[in-house]
């Protein structure tokens, strides 16, 4: 499931979508998806649209190996 993440780079806030997914030894990992921009650029909106558009493209990747 993807989600929105929020960094702190320098003196800004950072958006990225990310998803996590398990390793085959059973490890957590985060992957980005998406760099979004800087936080008092992206309309909320488009980012909520950015992790439906990654939530939906989840689905339709289930059953296959993506790493």
């Amino acid at each position: 499931m993807a989600f929105i993440k929020r960094k702190r780079i320098g003196g800004g806030t950072y958006l990225y979508v990310e998803r996590s997914y398990r390793t085959t030894d059973g490890k957590v990992r985060n992957q980005i998806l998406q760099y979004l921009g800087s936080e008092a650029k992206v309309p909320k909106a488009d980012a909520e649209a950015a992790v439906a558009h990654w939530n939906k493209w989840t689905k339709t990747r289930k059953g296959r190996r993506s790493r």
